[in-house]
């Protein structure tokens, strides 16, 4: 990683003086008014089925029934039950579903400090095993695997057995005679061999490669075949044979993030791809890949797809794909890998089984999204604790209605850009601030990506006159907060944009490449759940997405950038300025530090033609005694927002540089609308002043308008389908300059006394969003009542 110097660029000085003026630039476009439908909310669709963050719709075949959890697999228990396990934030549940009733016949439930499940099962006809996963670090016992013996005539479970394996227990197989349980270790880069008959470990075996292999999904050789078992190595790109005789190990390589497995006729293991968007096809006989799929347009559309579980049809023509993007079921021919047709799904498909007389089963991990934390749909939680998951029962499609739901998902995804406002152009040139395609001319030449900590739209802007927010649910308004209250007024506010994260492990990972992958999406919950995950296990290749982060896009594309705070995808990134006071994530250096160190390289020469901006103390860190109150850090947030604009509207490059503001997630407070709505505002020369947008943008939205005005592809499939936000850009530049408004809180420490002090003092506020509880301890200490919402109690709070 190259430090960048503070220097100034002589030849760049030298043009800069010598060039003439650029001629001003005439639009020939405007925005269209935003239709209703561009401004639904998240949530029930008018016309059926459910809008996600971001505009897109999910129409979920068959029925749908309510679960709960994060479901991430299935087994069949016979021909009347299957089992489900879970991967969930707070309290984790292995349940049995009837399919004759409909209903959970049965229900096993660990809360954090009793264990774990995560993703394996396997049943032998008598026994049902399920992967513990890990417990809470320093709690023994609860790296496990569990056993129940299964009544196939009530689908009741016996007792839970524990067998401890540790490495975090994830994929399980039993072998073709039902004698041995393998294990894949996660986190312990192994297997382990468990007797079923006697439920002990009877070995283990370390497989090549790092610890951040990550073995996942393992399955073992039919009776009569090989005497091998297939593990997908989750963290990179190869899977695993393993001689279950001999204990050897060769690799295969295949691509990125591969996890589920599924063994075809032939020979052949059929290999789901999640990261490169891809299945390959595997000859066991030669080791080799013989065909690679995509599962996309293109080998080299933007990913995002994300396939993630393999199902075998009965008649074993057919493949069933979880594509975890697309929020679908891809169905592909088993011996040609053809497409045949999609189902549309839930939102996150996790798993599915075609069964032979109840059709097709589908889990949806995030079910059909979230809804307001303030309990407008019912139940009223905390954002993590709302996302829950369902069981789709299909009734068994034909070749038409695969064709239909083909086109259904296609239109599903293809909303958000299909319902926005479009530019309405005079003459054959099109010319627009914000331009229709990569490369069309504008006249923004630096674009500046702010982001900030952790608010929903009504924390932090709920009092503002104008738009979509409730005054009562302002935690930190313009007492607070008057800078950005100001810039709002001034500039571009969207009351209608929402995060695509729950918290920050996502959250960056949106910020910084547009997309948390599967790995992402599997292990966040875990990690905070249950703290077995790590966060350094978020800076692996795992949960890098395979074309890297916007720092190597751009450097793929030769545009200059500088990345002020954020660490994500810092390996290749080579502008990211370790002078920047605090470098990375730190509140214990003052926000307003941080502006005048940009603000002083404002000055000095300018900026890239992108620059991201980390400005993290409106996190906060709680009420730790000795440390500022969230006021103040919040204050002084505010006004080192503040002060970047000023430096920005007072630089020679104004009339050329577009602001965006956002929070990386919407953890802290309570939202009327829906729990993942936070803040955005544009601010710049040709935004339309003193706008209030409420078109439906996400994360995605923000990373289409910046790619298109930096002249470059999109980051990833989402971008790619999001809708550019047309409606925010006028038809003249306004350069009127900007002043901060001096904090109107003083600077002031927690006492021991404050409310919340020890709860605080237990938080870890070192490191990114490693502070469970601390939304819940500010809605207290700040409103001096207990939350809106309920966060799920855990047995060790």
């Amino acid at each position: 990683m190259r430090v960048l110097a503070p220097v100034v660029s002589l030849s760049l000085l030298v043009a800069a003086c010598s060039d003439p003026a650029p001629a001003p630039f005439t639009p020939t476009c405007e925005a269209e008014a935003p239709s209703a439908a561009a401004q639904l909310p998240a949530g029930p669709h008018p016309d059926g089925g459910f809008l996600l963050i971001g505009g897109r719709r999910i129409t979920p075949q068959g029925e749908q029934i309510a679960l709960g959890g994060f479901p991430m697999a299935m087994a069949r228990l016979g021909d009347r039950f299957v089992a489900i396990t879970d991967g969930a934030y707070g309290d984790e549940s292995l349940r049995v579903f009837d399919l004759t009733t409909k209903t959970v016949v049965a229900t096993d439930t660990l809360s954090r400090r009793q264990g774990a499940f995560y993703y394996g099962l396997a049943f032998d006809g008598q026994k049902l095993f399920a992967a513990g996963g890990g417990g809470e670090d320093g709690n023994a016992g609860t790296s496990a695997v569990y056993a129940y013996d299964v009544d196939l005539a009530t689908g009741a479970l016996g007792a839970r057995r524990s067998i401890p394996v540790d490495g975090y227990p994830a994929g399980l197989a039993l072998t073709a005679d039902h004698a041995t349980l393998v294990v894949a270790r996660l986190r312990g880069n192994g297997l382990t061999f468990i007797d079923v008959a006697t439920e002990t470990v009877t070995g283990t075996l370390q497989l090549p490669g790092s610890k951040f292999s990550f073995p996942f999904a393992v399955v073992t050789a039919p009776a009569g075949g090989r005497n091998e078992a297939y593990v997908s190595l989750w963290g990179g790109t190869q899977i695993a044979v393993v001689d279950l005789a001999t204990r050897e190990v060769a690799l295969v390589d295949v691509e990125k993030n591969p996890e589920g497995l599924l063994l075809l006729p032939g020979d052949k293991l059929l290999v789901a791809n999640s990261d490169s968007d891809s299945v390959s096809l595997v000859d066991l006989a030669t080791r080799t890949v013989t065909v690679s799929q995509t599962l996309g347009e293109s080998a080299d559309a933007p990913r995002g797809i994300s396939p993630s579980a393999l199902a075998l049809t009965p008649d074993g023509g057919r493949v069933l794909v979880t594509l975890t993007g697309d929020n679908a079921i891809d169905v592909l021919d088993a011996h040609t890998l053809a497409r045949v047709g999609r189902i549309p799904t839930g939102w996150y498909p996790t798993a599915a089984l075609w069964h032979e007389t109840a059709g097709v089963l589908v889990l949806n991990a995030k079910g059909v999204g979230s809804g307001s934390n303030l309990g407008a749909g019912g139940e009223s939680l905390s954002t993590m604790d709302l996302m829950r998951g369902t069981l789709s029962l299909v009734p068994a499609p034909t070749d038409d209605a695969l064709a239909a739901g083909t086109a259904q998902v296609a239109d599903n995804n293809a909303r958000p850009q299909a319902v926005a406002p479009k530019l309405t152009c005079t003459g054959a040139e099109r010319r627009f601030a914000l331009p229709e395609q990569p490369g069309d001319p504008t006249p923004i030449e630096h674009v500046v990506l702010i982001v900030r900590e952790n608010k929903t739209y009504d924390a932090i802007l709920g009092d503002l006159e104008g738009t979509n927010g409730r005054p009562d649910l302002a935690l930190w308004g313009e007492e607070v907060t008057p800078n950005l209250h100001a810039l709002a007024r001034q500039f571009a506010v969207l009351d209608n944009f929402y995060s695509n994260a729950e918290q920050s492990l996502q959250g960056h990972q949106w910020t910084a490449a547009d997309n948390s992958n599967d790995f992402s999406e599997k292990t966040w919950l875990t990690t905070w759940g249950r703290s077995t995950h790590p966060i350094s296990d978020f800076a692996t290749a795992g949960t890098s997405p395979e074309s890297g982060y916007i720092w190597q896009h751009l450097e793929r594309a030769g545009i200059d950038y500088i990345d002020f705070g954020e660490i994500i995808g810092v390996d290749g990134n080579t502008n990211m300025d370790l002078s920047y006071p605090g470098a990375v994530f730190n509140t214990n250096v003052l926000d307003v530090d941080k502006a005048d160190y940009v603000a002083e390289r404002i000055q000095r020469e300018g900026l890239p033609r992108f620059t991201y901006i980390g400005l993290p103390n409106d996190h906060t860190v709680g009420t730790t005694p000795g440390k500022p109150t969230p006021e103040s850090m919040i204050a002084d947030n505010d006004e080192a927002t503040g002060r970047i604009i000023e430096a920005l509207t007072k630089s020679p490059i104004w009339e050329q540089t577009v602001v965006f503001l956002i929070e990386d997630d919407p953890q802290d407070g309570a939202d009327h609308v829906e729990a993942h709505r936070s803040p955005c505002l544009v601010i710049g020369p040709w935004v339309k002043p003193g706008h209030v947008s409420s078109v439906h943008y996400d994360n995605p939205s923000l990373w289409r308008t910046m790619t298109l005005l930096l002249g470059i592809a999109p980051l990833s499939r989402y971008d790619a389908t999001a809708a550019p936000m047309f409606d925010v850009f006028g038809q003249q530049p306004v350069l009127a300059s900007y002043t901060t408004i001096p904090r109107r809180v003083p600077v002031a420490t927690n006492p021991t006394s404050a409310l919340g002090a020890e709860e605080s003092m237990k938080m870890d506020f070192t490191q990114v969003d490693a502070a469970e509880g601390l939304q819940e301890l500010l809605w207290r200490y700040r409103m001096g009542t207990e939350p809106p919402w309920v966060r799920v109690a855990r047995d060790d709070d």
